[in-house]
């Protein structure tokens, strides 16, 4: 059902945005040749009559979950007017149907807001008749009219979609009835034929695993089996990176072992009943976006989040959270007739590792290759590598008649040298492995498995897409074959970085769970609250002068991204500011800490920008650079700032390297602005498809903000780059004040009212940013902070949660404390003849509510867990400085 009601009209970008799109005109031009688009992989030929093509533009992109995603569009539309053909394997022929398809669309629309004037419909496609539904979605303030259908042939879906605002609806949909009608199915090509194999097998991932079919379901297992629920949420629509749960998690063997013997699996699709669902519970929503794990005992209380999907980080975490909770989930003791093997087999695999452990004993060269089997498969689950390699030397030195037990062990000694980074010796272990021509297809298919894995890792990548199609062709009722083709079929391969297959390292173990929260009742007090969060970020920073972060790692690329860099430049400006701070209030031991860990930062980040210019790395999906690049000028600037006393950069060589490095970030932003003026991240859903030129309003105010700074402090930023950066923002400005989320495309652009329970959280610095561009008064600043004020609650309600958008409007976590930073450094700025007294205590009284959400009881701070605490605290650590230094506050506490 996710497949199908996740791509109900624009979830991510469309209904973010709304645009004025002329009504066609008529033309009395000739009739140009029809436009004939053929799409063999998928099946189908699709006929544009002349009168239609020359105004209409198409693309056509494959995608990971889709086969193929044909799109229509009127020139100019930005995605709001447009037809689509989505192609998507059909899972289980025998009971999927076009007629189920659009029973499930039926039962999300019913569950969730927004919808109205739903009606059955069918419709003529070619010669053919397709099932589905005709409705009103509302979004972004404005109202769409929605006709999609589902026709079922050869095993493929066939999804067809077109949207538009209310308005122009009628205007357009005579031609799409005209496209429809020159749609045709053709034969499949061999190509296809071979791709739509892999795909089916893609599909199997998973389902090793046994699926409740709803909560109540779970629920009920879980009571009379004394088992957690393990919740897998798979919400990422628009992009085409496939479903690493299924494909990674759910076929992990040890973690398909835990699920068996101690977890109750039930999948949550948005509009799903559940306890965890109500926000007095936990909190999930319509909107919710992202991938993770819930573990939730039977009465529907979360009690651990995953969201680092690495899956022996998974089936570490899976281990723990049983051990936390004995009384829901008690462990079982082993079959009383198993022999000794057997019985550490299910040690292990229920996640008694220690019992295992004991039952084992000490080695010796005389116990049976099952149980030393046994032992090296505890000892790399526990990643103690060493300690397998000794196992497996005494289990070569004994004589062992049984053959296949050999090869196992020789699987065995591959995988840990793996873990390990032997890479070397792991191939000649899995080389000699297959030499031996093992009789079971399992131990062959993961031997094949890890081959092409190594071949990846080392750059090889031809070598291990050949590896993996002779695996899929040749053992495809092996798990291993279905993990082998959903690789092959997914976008990494081609994105141009090789993965790091070692095993996990201790810091990715660290930023995999999530620091025990502060206590509710701990007072929350600025004073004590910044000297604990800066001694956090000096003890957290690495002897290499970084900090932790959970972007770029499992992978091997020499430079850092994007926002590993802006983590850097965030902590090593937070701590030159608390340097200063600590300096004026007296705590000198302290100052020099921060000092010292400071400019250790400054010379990481400096030299990580460095290797990220000598080598890039690949941009897909997502180009975070307008964060990186706005928190580097952040820092710089106020480095060279001479109301900042910092003797250590002083020099005049220290002050042209810094100023060399402005230069470059200022060129970084200059050059992805995106064509209506604005700034954004989000480039595409699909790996080789065509940015949308989308502007975000506060991803646009943060760069325009850092762009002026440095253009204060004297460094050329074109004119041009600047004006149209503040008109694509105000442009993003309703009449009532709040800004919308994003827009796309370069078209005229119109917003309607913007509700604030979604948008107040970025009101303060778009407001602000417009009124140093000279586009608003003063006067629109006060406003922004109490609308900030009065709905900052459904915002900070969401802290601590992996997945984002799960708020009641859509709010989510993974802005909160950049939030809170960029309102407190605001509410600084504005002096009390233009934000009241009452109006400032409100908004930093909800600021430092929002931060006490985010509190640590280390003294860290976490908004989404993804972000994880060196960046949440090197923000909250600059809002607490900006709160503290705010004169115009009646009180500081």
């Amino acid at each position: 059902m996710a497949r199908i009601t996740a791509l109900l009209l624009v979830v991510v970008l469309a209904t973010l945005a709304t645009v004025a799109i002329p009504a066609q005109q008529q033309d009395n031009t000739p009739t140009a040749a029809a436009l004939e688009i053929t799409v063999a992989d998928a099946g189908f030929q699709l006929t544009v009559p002349g009168d239609i093509a020359p105004a209409w533009t198409h693309r056509v992109q494959p995608g990971t979950g889709e086969i193929t995603a044909l799109y229509l569009e009127p020139a100019d539309a930005g995605g709001l007017i447009q037809f689509s053909i989505r192609a998507t394997e059909v899972a289980n022929p025998e009971t999927e149907s076009a007629a189920s398809d659009a029973q499930q669309i039926s039962q999300y629309i019913a569950a969730n807001e927004g919808f109205s004037e739903v009606q059955d419909i069918q419709l003529e496609v070619g010669n053919q008749t397709a099932t589905g539904l005709r409705l009103i979605q509302a979004a972004s303030g404005r109202q769409y009219r929605v006709v999609l259908v589902f026709l079922h042939s050869r095993g493929i879906r066939y999804r067809f979609q077109f949207h538009s605002p209310r308005e122009t609806f009628d205007d357009h949909w005579e031609a799409v009835k005209d496209i429809l009608a020159g749609f045709e199915l053709i034969e499949l090509d061999e190509a296809a034929r071979t791709q739509n194999a892999l795909r089916q097998l893609a599909l199997r991932c998973g389902t090793q695993v046994e699926w409740s079919a709803n909560w109540e379901q779970a629920a009920q297992q879980a009571t009379e089996q004394d088992r957690l629920i393990i919740v897998s949420v798979y919400a990422q629509p628009g992009f085409a990176i496939g479903n690493q749960l299924n494909e990674s998690v759910f076929m992990s063997p040890e973690v398909i072992a835990l699920v068996k013997h101690r977890f109750v699996a039930m999948r949550w699709n948005r509009g799903q009943p559940a306890p965890f669902v109500n926000h007095e519970v936990f909190g999930l929503s319509g909107t919710t976006f992202g991938a993770g794990l819930l573990v939730c005992t039977p009465d529907g209380q979360v009690v651990r989040q995953m969201f680092y999907l690495q899956p022996l980080l998974v089936a570490d975490g899976l281990r723990d959270v049983l051990q936390e909770n004995p009384e829901v989930a008690p462990a079982p003791p082993p079959d009383p007739a198993a022999d000794r093997a057997e019985a550490i087999a299910f040690l292990i695999d229920s996640g008694q590792l220690n019992a295992a452990g004991n039952v084992l004993g000490e080695p010796n060269t005389n116990e049976p290759l099952a149980v030393t089997l046994e032992r090296v498969r505890l000892h790399r689950i526990r990643r103690s590598g060493d300690r397998a390699l000794e196992a497996l030397r005494l289990a070569k030195t004994a004589q062992h008649p049984d053959p296949a037990l050999q090869v196992r062990l020789l699987l065995e000694e591959a995988t840990v040298r793996i873990g390990l980074g032997e890479i070397k010796a792991a191939k000649e272990a899995l080389q000699q492995c297959l030499n031996e021509q093992p009789k079971d297809d399992e131990t062959r298919a993961q031997a094949m498995l890890l081959l092409g894995e190594i071949a990846w890792a080392e750059g090889n990548v031809d070598q291990a897409k050949a590896q993996w199609n002779t695996l899929a062709h040749d053992l495809p009722e092996q798990p291993f074959a279905w993990v082998a083709a959903a690789t092959l079929l997914g976008p990494v391969l081609d994105m141009g970085i090789t993965p790091d297959i070692r095993w996990p390292t201790e810091a990715a173990a660290r930023i995999a769970e999530i620091p025990a929260a502060a206590p509710a009742s701990a007072p929350f007090e600025i004073k004590s609250a910044l000297v604990a969060a800066a001694d956090w970020i000096v003890n957290a920073q690495r002897t290499d002068g970084g900090w932790d972060t959970r972007f770029g790692m499992g992978d091997t690329h020499p430079a850092p991204g994007p926002v590993a860099l802006a983590v850097q430049s965030i902590d090593t400006l937070a701590l030159f500011r608390a340097a200063q701070h600590f300096q004026n209030n007296d705590d000198p031991e302290r100052a020099r800490a921060c000092r010292q860990a400071a400019q250790r930062g400054l010379t990481r980040y400096l030299d990580d920008r460095a290797l990220s210019r000598q080598h890039p790395r690949p941009v897909a999906f997502m180009d975070y650079t307008c964060w990186g690049s706005s928190y580097g000028l952040f820092c710089l600037t106020a480095l060279l700032n001479t109301d900042f006393d910092f003797a250590d950069i002083s020099h005049a060589e220290s002050q042209a390297v810094l100023s060399k490095e402005i230069e470059y970030l200022i060129s970084d932003l200059v050059r992805i602005q995106a064509g209506n003026g604005g700034w954004s991240y989000y480039l595409s859903g699909q790996i080789d498809g065509q940015a949308v030129g989308a502007a975000m309003s506060f991803t646009t105010a943060t760069v325009l903000h850092a762009l002026q700074l440095a253009k204060d402090a004297g460094y050329d930023v074109p004119d041009d780059t600047l004006s149209r950066g503040y008109a694509c923002l105000a442009s993003l400005r309703a009449a009532n004040g709040n800004f919308a989320y994003m827009r796309q495309g370069e078209g005229a652009f119109t917003v309607d009212a913007v509700g604030p329970n979604g948008s107040a959280a970025r009101g303060p610095i778009c407001t602000l940013a417009l009124h140093r561009g000279g586009l608003l008064t003063a006067d629109a600043i006060q406003p922004a902070f109490q609308t900030y004020a009065d709905h900052l609650a459904g915002f900070s309600a969401e802290a601590r949660k992996a997945l984002m958008h799960a708020g009641a409007a859509g709010q989510g976590s993974h802005y909160l404390l950049y939030d809170y930073s960029t309102a407190a450094e605001a509410l600084k700025a504005a002096g009390p003849d233009v934000v009241d007294q009452a109006t400032r205590t409100a908004a930093r009284t909800a600021i430092m509510h929002g931060l006490s959400r985010c509190r640590n009881a280390d003294g860290s701070y976490i908004d989404n867990p993804i972000i994880g605490c060196s960046a949440g605290t090197g923000l909250a650590v600059l809002a607490l400085l900006d709160l503290a230094q705010d004169d115009h506050a009646a009180a500081v506490k």
